[in-house]
């Protein structure tokens, strides 16, 4: 099995299993802290710029902190919710992902709607579909954007809808791989590309800041939730990180210090980029300079290295949603169930190139994705979660937090999808 960042989780029996503490062979607490920063530092933290931005800097850095407070805590309280639930069942679930919570959370509640339990796993599998799906489509996107403007550096002009129309040659292909195990190594030259154009892009910030042009008023704060949302992308793997350590009493601190290290990047990121850039794209790769010249030339392998990065990585994404989605497609293919799931993926990778095209700017696709339902995985089910299951134990403070933390990503859901979608329109 796999987790949402495509490291490999072999899961076993309970009979391989080391009493309640975790697996014997499982992920140690510093591969578990490398396995949480590679995670959550994706496309997210290539368009926080524009998210400060859009909100001024100084809101933008207080609203990040804000943001990374609550859905790191989020993040905690769907491991403590998975905690509970297995001290209460007795037995040492190694697959109580997600979706499975909120399902065994929904039977802590009163008849009759203890009995409609698995609307509270279908509910999560739905918003979880709908992020990894956007996530693809950000991916094209952000792939196309990139190439084309390499393309323009090397004298070629080509539209974002041509690149998107051939890259199908190589998204298509690359989805019939039925395993991840095969992109094992492409993934490994995409994380190190990846950690080089970070250093390259940190490095153009730093030696180019200009304090006197910074944008300190908002120009578009609705959307700008959307974006700092996006980026805390990695909830959907705790559980499965937490599941395959060796000592689950150690994840609490992996967890905390990837996501620390974590937000600093993310807060460095949306400064230095507001700082260097007073308008950025959408994606700070974007922003760095393209023209052919000697000194500009790493800026435009950062852009290659990226659009090679999340090519590799838009198949991990695309595993999820397919994932759930076979085992309906074989139950009632028949005849064709030998074809149903490439006709699936072809069908997946089509909608996400279309959706690509159809979007007309990188930062109003990642403003979309991550207002409509990152909010509700990151910021709206854990605190429900957490009530339903300890609502014997509550006490004041936890029903207060938890309500300000729902309704907070309520507001952000609703107010940053209309705002987004009007931006389209317009």
């Amino acid at each position: 099995m796999k987790d949402l960042a495509g490291h490999d989780i072999h899961l076993k029996n309970a009979s391989d299993l080391e009493g309640d503490q975790g697996r014997a062979d499982g992920t140690s607490a510093r591969e578990a802290f490398f396995h949480v920063l590679k995670g959550n530092v994706g496309t997210g933290l290539l368009g926080l710029p524009s998210a400060f931005a859009f909100a001024g800097l100084p809101m933008g850095f207080i609203g990040m902190v804000l943001i990374c407070i609550l859905a790191v805590h989020c993040m905690f309280l769907l491991v403590r919710c998975a905690t509970r639930l297995r001290e209460s069942r007795k037995q040492n679930d190694t697959d109580l992902h997600y979706a499975k919570v909120a399902e065994l959370a929904f039977q802590h509640l009163p008849a009759p709607i203890c009995h409609y339990s698995r609307v509270g796993k279908f509910v999560v599998n739905m918003f979880i579909i709908m992020t990894q799906f956007g996530l693809c489509c950000v991916y094209v996107l952000f792939v196309a954007a990139n190439v084309q403007q390499v393309l323009a550096a090397c004298g070629f002009n080509a539209s974002k809808h041509m690149i998107v129309l051939f890259s199908l040659i190589l998204f298509i292909p690359g989805s019939f791989l039925r395993s991840l195990k095969h992109l094992a190594p492409l993934s490994g030259v995409a994380t190190i590309v990846q950690v080089i154009s970070i250093f390259i892009i940190f490095f153009y910030l730093v030696t180019h800041t200009n304090i006197s042009e910074v944008n300190l008023s908002p120009t578009k704060p609705a959307l700008f939730f959307g974006v700092a949302v996006f980026s805390m992308e990695g909830i959907c793997l705790v559980l499965p990180l937490e599941n395959d350590m060796r000592d689950r009493k150690q994840f609490p601190a992996s967890l905390g210090g990837g996501m620390l290290l974590t937000c600093v990047l993310y807060l460095a990121m949306g400064t230095l980029g507001a700082i260097a850039f007073r308008q950025p794209k959408g994606s700070i790769t974007l922003d760095l300079p393209s023209d052919g010249v000697p000194e500009n030339i790493p800026y435009i392998y950062v852009r290659l290295f990226y659009a090679f990065s999340i090519f590799a990585t838009y198949f991990v994404q695309l595993y999820v949603p397919l994932a759930i989605v076979h085992r309906k497609i074989i139950k009632y293919s028949g005849r064709l169930e030998r074809f149903a799931p490439y006709f699936v993926r072809v069908v997946f990778v089509g909608i996400t190139a279309v959706i690509a095209i159809v979007v007309p700017r990188l930062d109003l696709a990642i403003s979309l994705v991550g207002s409509f339902s990152s909010s509700a995985l990151a910021l709206i089910f854990p605190p429900i979660l957490e009530l339903i299951i300890f609502w014997n134990e509550r006490t004041p403070f936890m029903l207060v937090k938890d309500i300000f933390i729902t309704a907070f990503g309520l507001l952000g859901m609703i107010v940053g999808t209309v705002n987004t979608l009007r931006e389209m329109a317009a």
